[in-house]
């Protein structure tokens, strides 16, 4: 299954051993940080687009479900971001 495959590679155990200790800790910031931001922005951004824009209720979900569009994405445009050289390079070093 690609997915799980996909998945697993966002495990510390899946990354370089020099960067597994902070790479542990920058994941859980991750996901302990960004998607209560995203929430509160989207709240913001949802009673500012229907009161002052008169945002129907499809433009409104639209709304709000962009930043947790982003944050879901944005692992995939990360990976596409890097060098195709990049985890050869990295996991040659380390022999």
């Amino acid at each position: 299954m690609p997915v799980l495959a996909y998945l697993r590679g966002f495990s510390p155990r899946a990354q370089p051993a020099l960067v597994r200790p902070t790479y542990a800790r920058e994941l859980m910031g991750e996901v302990s940080f960004s998607f209560p931001l995203s929430m509160i922005e989207a709240s913001f951004v949802g009673i500012v687009a229907t009161i002052l824009f008169k945002v129907g209720p499809i433009g409104l979900a639209t709304i709000l479900a962009a930043p947790n569009f982003a944050n879901f994405t944005s692992p995939l445009w990360a990976r596409h971001a890097r060098p195709p050289c990049s985890r050869r390079c990295t996991r040659a070093s380390l022999r």
